[in-house]
């Protein structure tokens, strides 16, 4: 009778999930994921027979599972609790934030990003001032932290600054604290950019100076980081503190796209905050080339950031030294293109701005 009241009981658990499931509308997007989850396959003739039909309803079923979110929540609790791993998946949480184990960089990542900057500097840059940054990642706060791997910092910052001739570096780790980062992301908060602006000012000559107050802070929430779906939700949501006044509102970006179509948007993207990502209210996120135009800035200065999405949360802030600031993201947009989009007058002043 136990055997037979154990196999009714798992029996009927199989038969409620399966009704809950077929009664609960599927969701589209994991905000806590940050990802678009798997409809229902497309059934035909042809994927039955490929058994394409079946691998994809193994994976719908698994994204639309009901109590998927609290399920991975209690998995997450017992192999941090019960078994006190160090890790989920490679991330694991200190001090309140979530972080992500990645001690694999290359010195070698560094020699090409040095030859990089190099060439882009014979090609385009000859004669005009240019100035590159590292940006620290978070694990650089908690690097003797015994228990886990880390990167060799001050061996990466050598060995880009030692390949690198025509650019000044700039130094930024001691401009940064592990609080000027999001909890549950990788990114430093625009809020928090204080003593990185004065680092730029001092480094490249600014005419004016960055102050916070000067700004009406704006704040949105929730906001689920990179690293939040990695630890199950065991590490809380973000909000968003944005920074704007007049010549902010009033800045025009253009976006110039892989087919050379030309979109013009706000600096920030409320629309994109609800969206798979919310650190891309911040000019909409990934976008090979933008170019923000700020009428109220008549100094005619320009300024070219060749970039990573770090760059998209402080180049608003330097709309007050520049009347135009371009942002470049090597990654998705090819060099010989460049000059097409960019005009690399007298006026032009480069930066160039990677993470550690």
């Amino acid at each position: 009778m136990n055997k037979k009241w154990t196999t009714l009981a798992f029996a009927s658990t199989l038969i409620l999930v399966m009704l809950l499931n077929f009664i609960t509308s599927d969701i589209a997007i994991s905000m806590t994921e940050r990802r678009k989850l798997k409809t229902f396959p497309e059934l035909t003739t042809e994927t039955l027979i490929s058994g394409d039909f079946f691998e994809d309803f193994e994976k719908y079923a698994m994204d639309q599972m009901v109590y998927r979110n609290p399920l991975r929540n209690l998995k997450a609790l017992i192999e941090y609790g019960v078994f006190q791993k160090y890790d989920n998946n490679s991330y694991f949480i200190t001090g309140g934030h979530a972080f992500k184990m990645d001690y694999d960089k290359k010195l070698q990542e560094y020699k090409n990003a040095a030859a990089q900057i190099e060439k882009v500097y014979d090609r385009y840059l000859t004669g005009l001032k240019v100035y590159h940054a590292i940006i620290p990642d978070k694990n650089y706060f908690i690097r003797n932290d015994n228990k886990y791997l880390f990167n060799d910092y001050d061996a990466m910052i050598d060995t880009l600054n030692a390949g690198i001739i025509h650019s000044t570096y700039i130094d930024l780790f001691g401009a940064l604290t592990l609080d000027d980062y999001y909890r549950s992301d990788l990114h430093w908060k625009q809020d928090h950019l204080g003593g990185v602006m004065q680092a730029l000012e001092s480094a490249m000559g600014f005419e004016t100076s960055f102050d916070a107050s000067r700004y009406t802070h704006e704040t949105l929430s929730p906001f689920y980081g990179a690293y939040h779906g990695g630890l199950s939700g065991l590490v809380g949501a973000d909000s968003i503190t944005y920074l704007t006044n007049d010549w902010v509102k009033g800045a025009i970006a253009l976006h110039y796209t892989e087919n050379g179509e030309i979109t013009a948007k706000d600096v920030y993207d409320i629309d994109a905050f609800g969206g798979i990502d919310g650190y891309d209210l911040f000019l909409s996120g990934p976008t090979p080339i933008v170019e923000i135009q700020n009428p109220a800035n008549t100094s005619g200065k320009s300024l070219v950031i060749f970039r990573d999405s770090f760059a998209s949360s402080i180049a608003p802030l330097l709309l007050e030294e520049y009347s135009t600031v371009t942002l470049v993201d090597l990654r998705y947009v090819s060099m010989d293109l460049i000059g097409e989009y960019v005009d690399f007058d007298c006026t032009v002043t480069a930066l160039f701005i990677t993470t550690a």
